[in-house]
């Protein structure tokens, strides 16, 4: 099964000594979640997940998790103190990524809500496919976190209209 990253985040800041910066993020789909961290000096990273990590990092560092859908992570950087520590330029990366297959299903979902909230009668014409739509969302359920699954029972409630309707 492929591997889709539909989300990738990168932030750089400078850390003085002794500052502190802290980055939380939120995953949206069930998978995996790669965390990159570059630093010209070292510097002190924690990171909260499905694992608790807390190492000094001098260079890149790579961090790989496997995680549900909802899961929040929260990493945090912070430089030394002292007379001889230098500022710190950091680079954070955020690349999550999922089954190509559960991506490609929510957006057509969402794209398929707003179509037929602005014309019902394109479900007339599409009824097949758009049930086809459905089993896949079913089968692939568990990928999908809160947000997803809300805005798939909004579909299948407008589609139980449409159908009395039709």
């Amino acid at each position: 099964m492929e591997e889709y990253c539909y989300f990738k985040d990168l932030k750089n800041f400078n850390l003085p000594p002794g500052s502190f910066q802290e980055i939380h993020q939120k995953t949206f789909f069930k998978g995996k979640v790669l965390i990159k961290i570059s630093a010209l000096n070292p510097v002190l990273v924690e990171i909260a997940g499905p694992k608790i990590e807390k190492v000094e990092v001098k260079g890149v560092k790579e961090f790989e998790f496997q995680v549900e859908a909802d899961q929040d992570f929260y990493v945090g950087i912070q430089n030394r103190k002292g007379f001889f520590v230098k500022t710190s330029n950091v680079t954070v990366e955020f690349l999550m990524f999922s089954l190509k297959q559960a991506y490609d299903l929510f957006v057509k979902a969402k794209n398929l809500l707003v179509m037929l909230k602005d014309a019902p009668e394109y479900y007339d014409l599409q009824k097949e496919s758009i049930k086809d739509l459905l089993k896949s969302l079913a089968d692939l359920w568990d990928y999908y976190g809160y947000e997803s699954k809300n805005m798939f029972k909004q579909l299948l409630n407008l589609i139980k209209k449409l159908e009395r309707k039709f």
